[in-house]
């Protein structure tokens, strides 16, 4: 519809720019065409806290198990009005990293008659042996149909972990081989600091393969290592000697405290190795790896009809890829980066297994490998490798041409999706972050015929695009502090359904109404125009089953503006002098900063709504209430809590520092935010519970002596402010969507460091 013809309601009261409300809603956006599957809520009598896993047990076809990474494992029948679940398994984990928890359950080929099953976790503790935090493979048996033996356990391997993150942690019985397969992260931080990778003297970085039937390996010989102190459990790694003496033997769980430099295999195996293992003898590697060259394995999967292994493989900075495995090997981290030299320049690609499949950040920031579509009801995705990714939400269908090259489809989108998998009969279940915490892969209704707007002429947003004047529906609003794009001014706008009404939250997210669409447009000095260049228009929409983002480019003559898909890069020569590497977004981009956590409109919150609103006088807070907008507000707004204005040198340093990670981190650094690193930049947030100050970072310390988060009178030892500071790799902060240093920001951030002299 030409958005110059919509009927429309007149123009805004002068004195409140959200009254009257319109009759009726020209600015809309349709839903994207699907392509003949959806996801759907599953069991939605039943709620789910971070599951990380769903599937069956072998010989119980009627019973499906979700895995929640805080350390419980449910059980429920298979029938979509089922309103209770059962506790299965309850296990204590270490959970200060939002990698950690209970990751992996995998239940014995033969568990209908032995009850044996197989959990990954991590933990911290005596079971670590004197490392800080360890991953632990472990056996139970069962006590009952649905309930596990919690006194059974038996501990099989304990691994160090040297950070919080790339824990890795699927498990899987090969079902042609009954070998259990476990799946381990580098240690995590950032590039693989240990080299970890590419150590096949280390469990980490690395696919295992156990045989949990065979007859045990008896404890290694001790071998003579130069050091003073044992750092069980591990590799047999020791610390801080010289070489040369003779020494005692570390037998496990010992306090290694004195015993020097000889420690014998770790652990007295509870498992036997496979003949097949590449270093199954013990020379030139650990004997239980069977692949290795992986950052962040995060769900695997075996092809029930050809016995393959698939893997996501979570990228670093540029790459997500998908690994299919059908033999040992070396599959290139960290000298590959799917197919790209990780540091650039030439690398050693000989001997290397390539990934099928690898894309980049304009798809998706953080892979969720999947299944091989083996099930009944959607026979056109019969064979296809079906994967997603955390931060886009994207769920893609990956499937081979006759002469054996992949391509990916997108098929559909569940926003922050953790795994894939499947009941007896090989239908679908997916896990998220969000909504209930369990979803379904089914048939699509028919889509309808309207098509989705190429040109932002065609949104029904503006009543004349060319003069960027919005049509009458569309209603004008600000913020508080503005998250920071690299100098460009922005305009912002709102279009709400008729009788459409947002819920107040005091301290969170505001609630809009399905059919809302934000409206945001971009504006920069370009060098030898006369007035600012329009650079694009970004619209986010709520639809049923979530928010969606998009972008329009304009055009040079600044007439129209056009959809970009994928992301697309642009140098722009300002008229001061300089220039601007500008990045168009794609719609998975746009889930990176939108986060659930935050509740997807970020700028929709007390502290950044407060403010007054544009072009009248008054709060816009109370004139969206006196609108019927807004509902559950107290009033007045001025006793509401408000971020200081940016520009206001005399407000208060903390405030405003706090107000600048508030608007630019704590999307993502928040409770149950997407982020590795566990500590909360709210600005309501009280600093001695926000996990920063004089904190010691737990994914790398960027070179800097003594790091700290936050290291109170010490900017020079903060790793938060040197990640605002810095741009152009992967350290920076935010992570996308910026190619300058915020300069009011960082200074903020850094005078607030400096007037710190103890934590809260």
């Amino acid at each position: 519809m030409d958005a110059a013809l919509a009927p429309d309601a007149a123009p805004p009261d002068p004195d409140n720019p959200y009254l009257p409300r319109p009759d009726v809603q020209t600015c809309r956006l349709p839903a994207l065409p699907t392509r003949g599957v959806t996801i759907e809520p599953a069991f939605t009598n039943l709620r789910f806290d971070h599951p990380v896993q769903v599937g069956t047990a072998p010989g119980d076809a009627d019973t499906l198990f979700v895995v929640e990474q805080g350390g419980r494992v449910l059980a429920f029948d298979d029938d979509p009005d089922v309103a209770d679940a059962d506790l299965f398994l309850q296990v204590g984990v270490l959970r200060d990293g939002s990698e950690e928890g209970l990751l992996g359950l995998a239940f014995h080929p033969g568990y209908a008659d032995n009850g044996r099953f197989f959990v990954y976790y991590s933990s911290t503790g005596p079971i670590c042996g004197g490392a800080a935090r360890c991953s632990v493979l472990s056996e139970f048996g069962r006590a009952a149909p649905r309930r596990a033996d919690d006194a059974s356990e038996q501990v099989l391997l304990v691994v160090p972990q040297p950070f919080s993150n790339h824990n890795g942690g699927a498990l899987a019985f090969g079902p042609e081989d009954g070998l259990l397969y476990v799946s381990l992260g580098d240690g995590g931080s950032a590039g693989d600091p240990d080299g970890n990778g590419q150590n096949t003297d280390s469990l980490l970085g690395a696919i295992l393969r156990l045989d949990v039937d065979g007859e045990p390996a008896a404890p290694g010989e001790p071998v003579e290592l130069c050091a003073d102190t044992c750092d069980w459990p591990g590799d047999g790694a020791c610390d801080d000697g010289g070489p040369g003496a003779s020494f005692d033997v570390c037998a496990f769980g010992t306090d290694c405290t004195d015993c020097g430099a000889r420690v014998m295999d770790p652990l007295p195996r509870a498992y036997a190795i496979p003949a097949g293992n590449p270093f199954a003898d013990g020379v030139g590697g650990r004997p239980e790896i069977w692949a290795w060259g992986l950052r962040n394995p995060w769900r695997m999967a075996f092809d029930r009809a050809t016995g393959d292994l698939w893997v996501g493989d979570v990228g670093q900075s540029t790459f997500e890829e998908i690994d299919r495995i059908t033999e040992p090997g070396n599959f290139g981290w960290n000298i590959r980066e799917g197919f790209a030299c990780y540091r650039g320049g030439d690398c050693q690609a000989a001997g290397l297994v390539p990934p099928v499949h690898v894309y980049g950040r304009g798809d998706g920031v953080s892979v969720t490998g999947g299944v091989v579509y083996r099930g009944p009801a959607l026979p056109e995705l019969e064979g296809a490798y079906l994967f997603g990714d955390y931060g886009s939400g994207t769920v893609w269908a990956l499937r081979a041409d006759a002469e054996g090259a992949y391509a990916a489809e997108a098929v559909a989108r569940l926003s922050r999706v953790t795994s894939f998998g499947e009941d007896a009969r090989g239908n679908v279940y997916l896990t998220a972050f969000s909504g209930r915490g369990l979803h379904r892969l089914v048939r699509a209704p028919d889509p309808g015929a309207e098509p989705f707007p190429e040109r932002l002429s065609d949104t029904g947003c503006f009543a004349d695009t060319a003069a960027h004047r919005v049509a009458p529906s569309v209603r004008p609003f600000t913020v508080r502090r503005a998250f920071w794009s690299d100098g460009a001014r922005k305009a912002r706008y709102v279009a709400l359904p008729v009788d459409g009404t947002i819920d107040y939250a005091a301290d969170g997210g505001w609630r809009l109404p399905v059919g809302a669409v934000l409206i945001k447009s971009f504006f920069v000095d370009e060098a030898g125009r006369d007035a600012e260049r329009r650079l694009e228009t970004r619209m986010f929409t709520r639809y049923a089953d979530g928010w969606r983002g998009f972008t329009w480019r304009w055009n040079d003559a600044q007439t129209d503006a056009f959809l970009v898909e994928g992301g697309r890069d642009e140098v722009i020569e300002l008229a001061d002098g300089t220039t601007l590497d500008w990045h168009y977004p794609s719609s998975a981009e746009c889930d990176r900063c939108h986060t659930d956590a935050a509740g997807e409109a970020l700028g929709w919150r007390t502290r950044q709504m407060n403010v007054a609103a544009p072009g009248v006088e008054g709060n816009q807070i109370d004139l969206l209430v006196a609108a019927g907008v807004l509902e559950g507000a107290p009033a007045p707004a001025a006793e509401l809590p408000a971020h200081p204005d940016p520009a206001d040198a005399g407000a208060d340093v903390t405030a405003q520092a706090r107000a600048a990670l508030d608007v630019n981190c704590a999307y993502c650094h928040r409770p149950n935010g997407p982020t590795n690193a566990a500590f909360d930049l709210r600005a309501a947030t009280p600093l001695g519970a926000a996990g920063v100050c004089d904190v010691a970072p737990v994914q790398g310390d960027l070179g800097l002596d003594d790091a700290r988060l936050v290291a109170p009178g010490a900017p020079a030892r903060s790793v938060i402010l040197e990640r605002m500071s810095r741009r152009g790799d992967a350290a920076m902060m935010p992570p996308l969507a910026t190619t300058r240093v915020d300069p009011v920001a960082t200074a903020q951030v850094r005078a607030w460091i400096e007037a710190l002299d103890a934590c809260e």
